[in-house]
């Protein structure tokens, strides 16, 4: 059975599609992942902001700068491996649909 997807309006769940189950069918309903709307109601107060500030600064780095500076060199290198192999792969898939 698919799902159905629906919104919460005044008390009742509205679906997006009428599904065509039988009356007295049994349900469940779930709420859909957090929408950007719930973090209207985040507190922004100086307090609020030193508490998040003070815990990003207990984070350690997972990398030392050496292994980033490697990384980031790594990284580079092979962008510009795929760069130059861009016009043969966009051949090969051309060659797919002639």
């Amino acid at each position: 059975m698919n799902a159905v997807r629906g919104t919460f309006v005044k008390g009742m769940i509205v679906p997006d599609v009428q599904p065509s189950w039988e009356d007295g069918a049994r349900v469940l309903v779930n709420l859909e992942d957090a929408q950007i709307d719930e973090f209207v109601d985040e507190d922004v107060s100086p307090e609020a902001i030193a508490k998040r500030l003070a815990l990003m600064d207990l984070v350690e780095p997972w990398m030392t700068p050496e292994e980033e500076a490697q990384w980031k060199k790594e990284r580079a290198e092979e962008k510009v491996v795929q760069l130059s192999m861009w016009d043969k792969w966009t051949k090969d898939i051309e060659r797919l649909f002639q």
